[in-house]
């Protein structure tokens, strides 16, 4: 469920991405689920501004503009943003809070796999890159403790996976692959994480058509 809008809100949030980066959509996703304000700018990646390249140390994206200070690194984003803002996303217990952050960072790289899969060029490259991301889905899935990654509370993991289980969801030669099928807490998981209005609002309309076509663009492979 959303949190209250916070009227009390002091610090104006400005994040800078494109339009189709899982990486920043967790953070969009969590500022819409704490009804926090803020702004957001897309750039091309091909033609990154001047503006930008001085702003962002690694020239990548997402950045955070808050309070005359850059944040880089899409984790950290995130997190900041959750500390920055009224009822944590993040456990308070210690030992559970490393615990979401150590998936946090396993979820980054996960990504980065799947993104690997999504742009294979043939069906052996395609074959090898499913394997590494089955075997971390397969790791995930004994990992989730109900509706959501850690029960029944939605946190700051869920807004990590969320852009990644979308991005799975597009392509059918990843979700009706029999190993996939077999994965019953991450399907629901994803279900669940989709139906989200914060989820479904955290990327354009059109972002379905966008990705298509910046698959395309690179490969026609996973939707042949």
């Amino acid at each position: 469920m959303k949190q209250d809008i916070n009227k009390n809100q002091t610090n104006k949030y400005t994040l800078t991405s494109f339009p189709i980066c899982p990486f920043v959509q967790r953070a969009i996703i969590t500022l819409k689920h704490k009804n926090i304000d803020f702004d957001i700018k897309y750039i091309d990646l091909k033609n990154k501004p001047e503006w930008f390249l001085k702003l962002s140390p690694l020239g990548k994206v997402p950045i955070l503009e808050v309070e005359n200070t850059v944040i880089f690194e899409s984790a950290v984003i995130n997190e900041f943003l959750d500390e920055d803002t009224p009822n944590t996303l993040l456990s308070k217990n210690l030992i559970e809070k490393a615990h979401q952050r150590a998936w946090i960072e396993f979820g980054s790289t996960l990504i980065m796999d799947t993104h690997k899969l999504i742009l294979s060029k043939d069906e052996e490259s395609f074959n090898e890159n499913k394997e590494i991301v089955f075997n971390k889905l397969n790791k995930i899935e004994n990992e989730i403790k109900g509706e959501y990654f850690s029960g029944n509370k939605f946190s700051l993991v869920d807004t990590t996976y969320a852009p990644l289980l979308r991005m799975i969801s597009l392509f059918e030669k990843i979700t009706n692959d029999k190993e996939y099928k077999k994965l019953s807490k991450v399907k629901t998981w994803t279900n669940t994480l989709l139906e989200l209005p914060e989820v479904k609002e955290s990327v354009k309309e059109t972002f379905k058509e966008d990705f298509y076509k910046y698959v395309k663009n690179q490969t026609n492979y996973i939707l042949e």
